[in-house]
């Protein structure tokens, strides 16, 4: 998997849906606890993954939010210079990773355990796609 290069820029390094506050056409992001120089593109990886955690836990269906994510991504990446698929793919793998010790070990909700299963197959699947 060939990865492009990036530049380090602002990046909150956990955001989430639950990270953001809606009025109207006025969007204020929260909880900049972990902030600093990173690649921008963890968070859009970490974003687009919390949205499949979230269908997945609240609709048992990971791709409940697709149509969002990949609205989210495709406006990402047309005002991102450096926008690398690839590096998305490996961030979004790592996320899985992350929820799914999170689900499995830390919240523990009723019925984590296809939920953190899930989490594992998608991180699996994400690091063997060649596109």
């Amino acid at each position: 998997m060939a990865l492009a290069g990036w530049t380090p820029g602002p990046t909150h390094r956990d955001f989430s849906p639950e990270h953001l506050v809606i009025d109207g056409d006025q969007i204020t992001v929260l909880d900049l606890d972990e902030f600093c120089q990173y690649d921008p593109l963890f968070d859009v990886a970490h974003f687009v993954t919390h949205l499949r955690l979230l269908g997945l836990s609240r609709y048992g269906d990971p791709s409940r939010f697709d149509h969002l994510a990949g609205r989210f991504l495709r406006s990402y990446q047309e005002g991102a210079p450096d926008y690398c698929a690839a590096r998305v793919r490996l961030y979004q793998a790592v996320a899985c990773l992350k929820l799914a010790y999170i689900v499995a070990v830390v919240q523990r909700p009723e019925g984590w355990q296809p939920m953190a299963a899930s989490l594992l197959q998608e991180a699996r699947q994400l690091m063997t796609n060649d596109e």
